[in-house]
């Protein structure tokens, strides 16, 4: 076996220990354990992933981005923020899934940036995400409305949908179902009509 094998094998190892000894399954909150035996495992398992989310290989970021998963993406943003802004689309729509997830404010930005990309893996997360940041999801919401591609405001219509009912989201699709090309305009009726 290589030493870069063995390395990664360790790696594994000891983010799994601490996986285990850190009970990340189900009940786990991102917050360091206060458990004077298991602080120094989750502190080497933190450790391990944020470095495999820093890695350049792929493989690497997948891996630790499942092992994200488990726990959420809290004490990840700054990683998970940089996989969502130079990762790879799909890999970048998990991480960028993970950070929203977190509620940072940074990750409202890095959304609408997902959106307005056109990339179909990153717009189809970052559209259901956008309704968790509220008032300023709205506002990014109108923003991406004055999108060029119009694929991108057809997807920014359906995200509205799913925004809680009120005055200004209805504000919002009535002014496009005015304003934009004949296939969002419609889109825009037909949600509004729909009950928002």
């Amino acid at each position: 076996m290589s030493g870069q094998r063995k390395t990664k094998a360790l790696l594994g190892r000891i983010v799994m220990a601490g996986i285990g000894l850190c009970g990340f399954a189900g009940t786990a909150s991102a917050a360091a354990p206060t458990h004077t035996l298991v602080e120094p495992a989750w502190r080497a398992a933190t450790h391990a992933v944020a470095t495999m989310l820093e890695s350049d290989s792929p493989r690497d970021v997948a891996m630790a981005l499942r092992l994200v998963q488990d726990v959420g993406g809290a004490g990840f943003e700054d990683q998970l923020l940089d996989v969502a802004k130079d990762g790879e689309s799909e890999l970048a729509a998990v991480a960028l899934s993970l950070v929203a997830q977190t509620s940072d404010p940074r990750a409202l930005e890095q959304l609408e940036a997902a959106i307005a990309s056109g990339d179909p893996a990153l717009v189809s997360v970052a559209t259901v995400w956008l309704p968790a940041y509220g008032a300023r999801g709205l506002e990014a919401a109108k923003r991406l409305l004055e999108h060029p591609s119009p694929v991108v405001r057809h997807a920014v219509v359906g995200a509205l949908a799913h925004f809680p009912p009120s005055d200004a989201v209805r504000g919002v699709l009535a002014d496009t179902g005015r304003h934009a090309d004949a296939r969002t305009a419609r889109l825009a009726q037909r949600v509004l009509t729909a009950g928002l």
